[in-house]
């Protein structure tokens, strides 16, 4: 069975990496369903959508309850909506890899299988570790416990939803609030050398779950979002550890490099470190400029409002890699920020983003800033990308075969200037011996 399920779940196919077993993949969760109930679990009901679909259907067969305490999600109300349409309430779409069911106090979680042994495992079982020591992980969706079966595991977590994104928040504090805890859950994962490779808005939480995301009317000051947020009861944190890596505990966070290959992996806007051909990359200030660039996706349209945003998120996408924000700094001056502001400036409501997108390399946050800021703060502030950098990524990303030249080239720079640098060290030791 364990083989059946490593194809099952685990086995992509290239040439269409996103068709799934759907019928495979519902017949194993309806029937694991006693197993599921030993644990305390009642799994929802299950379905195709339609004949030759790679999605199940997953809706629950009684409402779970409303309100939530910590770890657990705070559930919308059930009464306050009457009309559904084709859709249940608390009901999503799947293609089964994640599962929902109620616990025994019929609060929602959120089911996957992982493989034993896994990189993922290994994470998820070290979270679990630290939960029992130190509680729970600001930043880190909990994990509630982990089921075997079959040489695999059922990770256990409560279910959480509602991922923020631009004109989300109720207020600046509460902005500068999920950025504490994204930071926090990252410093955590660095701190033990596990680099995310995943950091993007889908695996971003918050321990709140809609009848339907559709029910939420952001604009509305009387949203049951708006409302949790105003009382200060959200929390944020980031699941999905499938591209995870958890490197040894002795690697350096500044000196450590990996291969071009392993930054193709998860978020789809990433920093640029490997785009002009660098053969190797470092995982952990990509991390940082992944999540950079998720933040100026959220936040990039408020530095006028609050200017200080301007030099955090320059110096955490900084094409100087090597200057860039670790996830400790970027925490740090994040907490600057919070403490710089009055208490009227951290409860006023977030502006709206405008209507016209630009990329974060494009967008001058430093527009309209007053003089004296941009003087005390402009060493943080990143250039524009040059014309040339421009073209020689456009050539680059349309080219297979001059990238592949440029990567073999710089490899081979690398190597000549690495063996220069062991000559030089050579020449000075034995110039210096006695």
């Amino acid at each position: 069975m364990s083989t059946d399920l490593t194809a099952l779940f685990f086995t992509v196919n290239p040439c269409d990496p996103l068709a799934t077993d759907a019928q495979g993949r519902l017949d194993f969760w309806n029937n694991n369903r006693a197993l599921l109930s030993t644990h305390g679990l009642d799994l929802y009901e299950l379905s195709l959508v339609g004949s030759g679909t790679n999605f199940i259907d997953c809706w629950p067969s009684q409402y779970p309850m409303a309100g939530g305490t910590y770890p657990f999600a705070h559930c919308e109300d059930i009464s306050q909506h009457a009309e559904w349409g084709l859709l249940e309430p608390f009901s999503t779409t799947t293609r089964g890899g994640v599962i929902f069911a109620n616990d025994r106090g019929n609060r929602p979680v959120a089911l996957k299988l992982v493989e034993n042994n896994s990189c993922e495992h290994i994470i998820l079982k070290l979270i679990m570790d630290v939960q029992d020591c130190d509680g729970y992980i600001p930043g880190i969706v909990p994990v509630l416990n982990l089921i075997p079966i079959a040489g695999h595991w059922i990770v256990v977590m409560p279910r959480w939803e509602c991922g923020p994104s631009e004109g989300w928040f109720f207020s600046v504090r509460e902005l500068l609030f999920c950025f504490e805890q994204l930071l926090c859950g990252l410093v955590f994962l660095h701190s033990r050398r596990i680099v995310h490779r995943d950091l993007h808005s889908r695996n971003c939480l918050a321990n709140f779950f809609p009848t339907s995301p559709n029910n939420i009317e952001y604009s509305d000051a009387a949203n049951p979002l708006q409302k949790l947020q105003a009382s200060h009861t959200l929390r944020y944190g980031w699941i999905d550890f499938g591209y995870s890596i958890p490197l040894p505990p002795q690697t350096d966070l500044e000196t450590c490099r990996l291969h071009r290959r392993e930054s193709f992996f998860g978020a789809w806007e990433v920093p640029s470190d490997t785009l002009t051909g660098k053969s190797t990359y470092n995982p952990f200030a990509f991390d940082v400029g992944t999540l950079g660039l998720y933040f100026c996706s959220i936040s990039q349209h408020l530095t006028p409002q609050i200017p200080l945003l301007a030099p955090f998120l320059d110096m955490m996408i900084t094409r100087k890699v090597h200057s860039r924000f670790t996830a400790d700094a970027a925490l740090e001056f994040l907490r600057f920020i919070q403490s710089s502001l009055t208490k009227e400036e951290l409860m006023r409501p977030c502006e709206l983003p405008p209507y016209t997108e630009y990329s974060a390399e494009r967008y001058d946050r430093w527009q309209g800033l007053p003089r004296d800021f941009v003087e005390e703060w402009g060493h943080m502030r990143e250039p524009e990308l040059p014309l040339w950098l421009r073209c020689v990524r456009w050539v680059l990303e349309r080219y297979d075969a001059v990238a592949d030249l440029v990567v073999i080239c710089r490899r081979g720079l690398d190597r000549i200037r690495d063996k220069s640098r062991i000559l030089l060290y050579n020449n000075i030791l034995s110039s210096t011996a006695f």
